[in-house]
C-alpha cells in the first residue's frame, strides 16, 4: 500500500512517454517493480503462459478504467520486457529457482489481493492499520527483495535454493495469516 507522499496524483500529471518502468507503476497506483514484473515474466515463461497471464496477475481494472492512456505506454514496455526476458530464457536453468520465486509471487500476490480488499472497505484514513501494514511490511520485503537474485537463476547456488525452500515452507503459513489479518481478509 502506498503512502501519500508516494502517490503522484495522476489527474494532474502529464505523461512524457519516458518515464521509467517504476515511475509508471508509482503514477498508477500499482505497488510493484520492474523486477517484480520481470519475475512474473519468468514465472509465465516456466509455465508456458502469456503476456496476457502476466497483466491479469498483476493488474487490476485501473488499467481501463483510469489510466487508458497510460496504459498504452505500459503495454509497451511490457512488451519490451517480455521480450528480452523470453530471448534470454532458459528454461533448464529457471528450474531450479522456479518453485521458490512461485512461492514468493504466490506472497506477493495474496499481499496485493490485500491491498485492494482493504482499499474497497475503508472509506475513514483513520481506519487503516498503519502499524500492523508497517509490521508485514518489514517481513515481506525481504523475502521480495530475494526475487532480483532468482531473476538471474545461474548466479544462485543450490545450497542458498534449499536453504530458501525450507525457510519458506515454514514461514509461509504465518505471513499467510498475517496478510489476512492485516488486511482484514
Amino acid at each position: 500500500m502506498q503512502s501519500e507522499e508516494d502517490f503522484i496524483s495522476y489527474e494532474n500529471y502529464v505523461s512524457t512517454g519516458k518515464e521509467t518502468f517504476d515511475e509508471l507503476m508509482k503514477i498508477m497506483g500499482f505497488d510493484l517493480c520492474e523486477y517484480e514484473i520481470i519475475s512474473y515474466i519468468r514465472d509465465e515463461l516456466y509455465m508456458n503462459g502469456s503476456l496476457d497471464s502476466v497483466k491479469k496477475r498483476c493488474f487490476d481494472s485501473r488499467l481501463d478504467t483510469l489510466y487508458s492512456d497510460l496504459n498504452r505506454i505500459l503495454d509497451k514496455r511490457l512488451l519490451q520486457l517480455w521480450n528480452k526476458e523470453s530471448k534470454k530464457y532458459n528454461r533448464k536453468t529457471d528450474e531450479k529457482v522456479a518453485s521458490v520465486r512461485s512461492i514468493l509471487l504466490e506472497l506477493k500476490d495474496k499481499n496485493i489481493q490485500g491491498q485492494r480488499h482493504l482499499d474497497s472497505i475503508i472509506t475513514d484514513p483513520e481506519e487503516v492499520p498503519y502499524e500492523e501494514i508497517h509490521q508485514l511490511t518489514k517481513i515481506i520485503i525481504p523475502l521480495l527483495s530475494s526475487l532480483m537474485l532468482l531473476n538471474t537463476p545461474s548466479k544462485v547456488k543450490a545450497k542458498e535454493m534449499n536453504e530458501m525452500i525450507e525457510h519458506l515452507k515454514h514461514m509461509f503459513p504465518r505471513l499467510e495469516n498475517m496478510i489476512h489479518e492485516t488486511y482484514m481478509m
